[in-house]
């Protein structure tokens, strides 16, 4: 058995154009087990093997984008995942990217031409990916409340910074912006964008960010046990 522990699932992805086959094709096989994610690239004759277990992935970041047809049927989602080393020069990231094309009875048109995120459930979502990520969300955001509760406080994603209390916009190497739990009237995600709002001024956003940022998905399931509270 792997070292990552039982594999779930398998993600695959080639390149069969006139160039990559002149020179052998290139083969991705990206897969899935309980405690990481390993990916076996190859070229004409060589192999390379990455892996990266979740204790020693510090994050990651996700896009995807859904490519519909002329009646806005589903036609396929491009993944992009991004498992990113505690350390880095000791592990590589794994980087896994491929494609996913639904079964005739998922191909229903949409109401949108725009692209998902995880939190809109999407026709267009792989599932085995999404409770994979929700796993991995819920180990990174544990390690972040660990850090909150003997920091005080802990990096999100991009400028912003969760503390036992609050979410802080920091630039300049100070806090810019400090919005208190108690004062958030609403969160949403839409086209791939993360929007919060504050208690009377409802009409505009008072922060937002994008959803494929680095760390974003392990920090929101961090900021909603602590704004819940």
């Amino acid at each position: 058995m792997s070292p990552l522990g039982k594999l779930l699932f398998v993600r695959e992805h080639k390149y069969d154009s006139l160039f990559f086959g002149l020179l052998g094709g290139e083969r991705f096989r990206y897969c899935f087990h309980e405690a990481g994610v390993s990916t076996t690239e190859t070229r004409r004759k060589t192999s390379r093997i990455d892996e990266l277990a979740f204790e020693e992935s510090r994050s990651y970041s996700l896009k995807t984008e859904v490519q519909l047809g002329v009646r806005n049927e589903w036609l396929s989602t491009d993944y992009d995942v991004v498992f990113l080393p505690i350390e880095d020069g000791v592990k590589r990231p794994v980087h896994v990217t491929y494609q996913l094309h639904p079964p005739p009875e998922r191909r229903k048109p949409s109401k949108s031409m725009w692209g998902f995120t995880r939190e809109e459930d999407p026709i267009g979502q792989d599932d085995a990916l999404g409770s994979y990520l929700l796993t991995l969300d819920q180990i990174l955001a544990d390690r972040m409340a660990r850090e909150i509760a003997s920091a005080g406080q802990v990096s999100w994603t991009g400028p912003l910074r969760l503390t036992r209390d609050s979410l802080d916009v920091v630039g300049d190497g100070r806090v810019t912006t400090r919005l208190f739990f108690r004062d958030v009237a609403k969160w949403r995600i839409e086209q791939g964008v993360f929007a919060l709002y504050q208690r009377g001024a409802e009409g505009r956003p008072a922060l937002a960010v994008a959803t494929s940022d680095e760390n974003f998905f392990p920090g929101l399931c961090l900021f909603r046990q602590l704004a819940s509270q």
